[in-house]
């Protein structure tokens, strides 16, 4: 489901779902369709020039699962919906047949984050 104040953003050739837009004081944020900020607050029409920009294309870079106890390792996107993604763990930057998959409910929160190493 997705989380109150989030507006879909779609494409409009395809209306493939791009990402999200989440409007406050400070302007809009352009989210990941799991929630994570892809750019500060701005002007609406600058946040859909981002998620049209990066919306999907940041689905293929590498990130980080935070686990609970403060742990964590590098994964990669394998799908992204708007109640779900799912992540391979990515050792080095690979995911084989039988890398660690997870299903996380989306919003993620901060437990998934771009992979800085």
């Amino acid at each position: 489901m997705t989380p109150p104040g989030w507006t879909p953003f779609h494409r409009r050739d395809d209306d493939e779902l791009l990402g999200y837009l989440v409007a406050d004081e400070h302007g809009t944020t352009p989210l990941t369709v799991f929630g994570f900020p892809l750019a500060a607050p701005s002007a609406r029409r600058e946040a859909e020039e981002v998620l049209r920009r990066r919306g999907l294309a940041v689905l293929a870079d590498a990130w980080w699962l935070q686990e609970e106890d403060g742990s964590g390792f590098r994964v990669q996107i394998l799908s992204a919906y708007p109640d779900r993604v799912t992540v391979a763990r990515a050792d080095f930057g690979f995911v084989s047949h039988d890398s660690e998959r997870r299903e996380l409910r989306v919003p993620t929160g901060d437990r998934l984050r771009p992979f800085a190493g």
